[in-house]
């Protein structure tokens, strides 16, 4: 078990150059203090994390803004961009009221006999002390959930994401040769090659594509980052793809994100077209998915599929969306045979959520010309008003240009009324057809 000794080797270890770390060791808690604490809680802190109280007080951690940058109000950014620090919650009477326990000592917390001790910057839960151990709590809980760590533990972890997330913004910033080199010197192994890959993802095609030779061969190869090394590849294009081809095809641990690649570099030949067949034959969802996903957005260069999509919709499916996709596959590729495919599922097609699925499977195509979109409409205002299964039929009607204002915007309407990610789904359909909401 780690101790507050390993936790002071940490700190001292720290960069000054990207830490800032603070602490109240000219007057840390006393004895008494803690005791009085405890005793408002009903808990006692755990030994080691008592002795960081009596040394410091309290201990803030933060990554230095100019190696960290703060969000600013309304930024979208992925939710670890947030936490560029976190405190361990102190006692002491000359402790502003931010860093002090008791401030933090909800009455729900109080009621649980949960001990609040560590918050990290932009998130909503505070890791506690409970009678089974450590645990998370935010407001609105009903109970704390378990962490499987102690105190000190949770406090070198928070460390390690910090140093984690400077690594990615390092990464971010860097150029192609810089990340390169940062990744021949990790042997192309451990957590920090996954910073450098992520970063290759977002570089620019013409620049990747001299380097995808040594990727593929430091990465495909039973590689820690095969997949993340897929996603570099395809980012390199159509171009990068073509030099390291035979690696990709040989690389069959990863089938799912190998088809995936695949389509989005456009790949029509006939060994694609191959593996995107026995796709559509597997039993793997995620492999059919891909294989569906792929064939669609290179359907003018794979019309020789159209055959083998008819069928495969012959043969028996596991899930009935499966079947919906491939008929929106047939669409994709034109083939004429889609318009009876399409008529014969509608017409066999069973309760709201069978037809929503239907749906689903045709998304992408435009079908406002087609005979059977008076039957479609027919179906959905059969369905069960104000329901959510019907709301997702109007917005997947919608989406294939089949629409009719006047009998959707009642679902919509009611579907907006539930607020929260409903309203916000439903907004644009309502502002669509000038409907209040």
């Amino acid at each position: 078990m780690p101790t507050f000794q390993d936790v002071q080797a940490k700190i001292a270890a720290l960069s000054d150059h990207d830490f800032s770390v603070g602490n109240a060791s000219r007057s840390p808690a006393t004895e008494a203090e803690i005791a009085e604490v405890e005793a408002l809680a009903g808990r006692r802190f755990p030994d080691e994390l008592r002795k960081l109280l009596l040394a410091w007080g309290v201990l803030i951690v933060e990554v230095k803004e100019s190696v960290w940058p703060r969000p600013v109000a309304y930024e979208v950014l992925p939710a670890w961009r947030f936490g560029f620090g976190f405190k361990v919650l102190g006692v002491g009477a000359g402790l502003p009221p931010a860093l002090r326990v008791t401030e933090a000592l909800a009455p729900e917390l109080r009621a649980m006999r949960a001990l609040p001790v560590i918050q990290r910057q932009g998130a909503r839960f505070t890791a506690v002390v409970t009678e089974g151990g450590m645990a998370t709590w935010a407001p609105g809980d009903a109970a704390p959930e378990p962490l499987l760590f102690d105190a000190i533990e949770v406090i070198l972890d928070e460390i390690a994401a910090l140093e984690q997330g400077i690594s990615r913004l390092r990464a971010a910033r860097a150029t192609v040769d810089e990340l390169l080199d940062r990744g021949r010197a990790a042997g192309w192994r451990g957590p920090a090659v996954s910073d450098v890959v992520d970063a290759l993802k977002l570089v620019a095609p013409d620049a990747l594509v001299p380097h995808v030779k040594e990727l593929a061969a430091a990465l495909l190869p039973e590689g820690t980052h095969s997949m993340g090394c897929l996603d570099v590849i395809a980012a390199s294009g159509p171009a990068g793809f073509r030099t390291v081809a035979e690696e990709v095809y040989a690389h069959d641990d990863d089938r799912p994100y190998l088809i995936e690649l695949l389509g989005k570099v456009g790949d029509v030949s006939p060994r694609a077209l191959a593996i995107y067949a026995e796709g559509l034959e597997s039993e793997d969802g995620d492999v059919f998915k891909y294989a569906v996903g792929a064939l669609r957005a290179n359907a003018a260069g794979a019309q020789a599929m159209r055959e083998h999509v008819e069928r495969r919709l012959e043969g028996d499916f596991d899930e009935e969306e499966q079947r919906y996709e491939l008929i929106g596959l047939l669409g994709h590729l034109g083939a004429e045979s889609f318009e009876s495919a399409l008529r014969g599922a509608l017409g066999a097609v069973g309760g709201d959520a069978a037809f929503s699925a239907l749906l689903g499977g045709l998304q992408g195509l435009d079908l406002r010309a087609s005979p059977l979109a008076p039957a479609m409409l027919d179906r959905l205002r059969g369905m069960a008003p104000a329901a959510p299964t019907t709301f997702n039929a109007i917005t997947s009607l919608v989406g294939l240009g089949v629409e009719d204002p006047d009998a959707m915007a009642p679902t919509v309407l009611a579907i907006s009324a539930k607020g929260g990610n409903w309203a916000k789904r439903a907004a644009p359909l309502l502002a669509r057809w000038g409907r209040g909401g």
